[in-house]
C-alpha cells in the first residue's frame, strides 16, 4: 500500500500527442483505489485508462488504472483511480517520457553543440536543432548530466518543424547499445527525481491553509516591471486581484510561485522574499536583527491561518552567528530573500557590521526533497 504523500506520476498525452509524466502526490490508497492530487494539469474524464508510475524506495513501479472520479473544486485536480492488475517494476521499462522543464540539458548531435533536450526516457530523447537531417539517420550524440555521460550512435525516429524554423528530432537508442541504454536510464531517473526535488517547497502541508492578501502582494511587488505577468499567473490559479485583509488558498499561491520560478528563475523567488518585511504583519518593537529573526515564526502565523503551516526556528549558534531553520512549504530561495531583507535593514545587537545569509548545504534542503532548509547568518 502506498504511503500518504508519496509521489505518483501518470501518463497523459500532451498537445503534441506524446506521453508525458505528470507529477502528483498520493492522498489515499488501498488495494483497489488510489486517490491523488496533481499539479498544473486538467482533470481527466472518468473512464479514461492511464498508466500510473509510483516511486518507492528509490524505484519506480507501474500501475494500470482507470479514472473513476475527479474533483475540480480544488486548485489542483484530485482524481480517484481504480487499480487494474498488479504493480509491476518500471525500472527496466521505457514506456514513459520525462518532460524537461526544470533542468538545463543539452546534447551534441553530429557537429552541432548545445542542442536543447526537451524530454528524455530510458529509450531515447528529443532535442531541438537548427540543422536539417534526413529521417532515419544515425548520428553520433553526446549528453552529459552530473556524473553521467551518454555517448554513441542514436537513430532519428521522428521530425517536426517548429514555428521558429528549427526542428524537433526524436532519437532512439537501440537496445543493442546496452551501455548507452544504462546511461540513458540513469539520466532519465535523475531528471525525474529533480522534478520531485523542485516541487518540494511548493506543496502546502495542509490543504486547509490560507494566506492573506499581504503575503500574495509580495509577488506583485517583488518582480517589479513584471507586475502584470504576476497578476496573470495568480489569476490562472484562482487568485484574482488579491487584496490586503482577504484570505486565499495557500496551495493556489504556491502553484503561482512554482510557475513564477519556472518562467523567471529562482532569483524571482528571492526578490519576492525581499518584499516580505514590507508586506507581512509583524509584531511591534522590531529594532534589531535578532528580534526580527526570532519574530519571523510569529509573523508567519499572523499571515497564515487554518491548519498546519510550518515554522521558522531561530537560534544563536556563535558569538557572531545565528541560525534559522525554515520548516515550511515555501521554496528556499524565497526564504533566503526574506532573511537577506532583514540583514540589509538591521544589525545584530551590539554590532555595526552588516550580516550575510548562507544556505547550510551540509544540512537538509527542500530542493533535495527534505522538509526544511537551514540558513546561517553571520557578521
Amino acid at each position: 500500500m502506498l504511503s500518504i504523500g508519496a509521489p505518483i506520476f501518470i501518463i497523459v498525452p500532451d498537445e503534441s500527442n506524446e506521453p508525458v509524466l505528470h507529477p502528483g502526490k498520493v492522498l489515499e490508497s488501498d488495494a483497489c483505489t488510489i486517490v491523488a492530487e496533481f499539479d498544473h494539469m486538467q482533470a481527466l474524464p472518468c473512464g479514461l485508462n492511464v498508466h500510473a508510475y509510483i516511486q518507492s524506495d528509490g524505484k519506480f513501479y507501474r500501475q494500470k488504472a482507470i479514472v473513476k472520479e475527479t474533483d475540480r473544486a480544488k486548485p489542483n485536480p484530485v482524481m480517484a483511480f481504480e487499480r487494474v492488475g498488479p504493480e509491476v517494476s518500471a525500472e527496466k521499462r521505457g514506456s514513459y517520457r520525462v518532460r524537461i522543464s526544470r533542468a538545463t540539458l543539452t546534447a551534441k548531435i553530429g557537429e552541432e553543440k548545445l542542442c536543447t533536450v526537451t524530454d528524455i526516457s530510458p529509450e531515447g530523447f528529443a532535442a531541438i536543432s537548427g540543422r536539417e537531417w534526413d529521417f532515419g539517420s544515425t548520428l553520433p550524440i553526446r549528453i552529459e548530466y552530473e556524473e553521467q555521460v551518454l555517448e554513441g550512435p542514436a537513430r532519428m525516429q521522428s521530425i517536426s518543424k517548429l514555428a521558429n524554423g528549427k526542428y524537433r528530432y526524436g532519437f532512439l537508442i537501440p537496445e543493442r547499445n546496452a551501455k548507452m541504454r544504462r546511461s540513458l536510464e540513469r539520466i532519465a531517473f535523475m531528471i525525474q527525481r529533480l522534478h520531485l526535488r523542485t516541487t518540494a517547497g511548493f506543496r502546502a502541508l495542509d490543504s486547509n491553509v490560507e494566506v492573506n492578501g499581504e503575503t500574495v502582494h509580495c509577488a506583485i511587488d517583488g518582480i517589479g516591471d513584471f507586475k502584470e505577468t504576476a497578476l496573470r499567473i495568480l489569476a490562472k490559479q484562482g487568485i484574482v486581484n488579491p487584496q490586503p485583509g482577504e484570505w486565499y488558498d495557500q496551495q493556489a499561491w504556491l502553484n503561482a510561485l512554482s510557475v513564477i520560478s519556472e518562467k523567471m528563475g529562482p532569483e524571482a523567488l528571492y526578490d519576492i522574499g525581499l518584499k516580505i518585511p514590507d508586506n507581512w504583519l509583524f509584531p511591534p518593537g522590531i529594532d534589531s536583527l535578532d528580534k526580527a529573526l526570532s519574530a519571523i515564526d510569529t509573523a508567519f502565523h499572523m499571515n497564515h491561518r487554518n491548519g498546519l503551516i510550518g515554522h521558522y526556528y531561530f537560534s544563536v549558534v556563535g558569538e557572531n552567528s545565528y541560525e534559522v531553520v525554515c520548516e515550511n512549504s515555501y521554496p528556499c530561495d524565497l526564504d533566503r530573500g526574506l532573511l537577506a531583507a532583514f540583514c540589509a535593514r538591521l544589525h545584530a545587537k551590539g554590532s555595526e557590521r552588516r550580516a550575510v545569509v548562507t544556505h547550510v548545504d551540509s544540512k537538509p534542503c527542500r530542493k533535495k526533497g527534505d522538509n526544511s532548509c537551514t540558513f546561517r547568518i553571520t557578521w
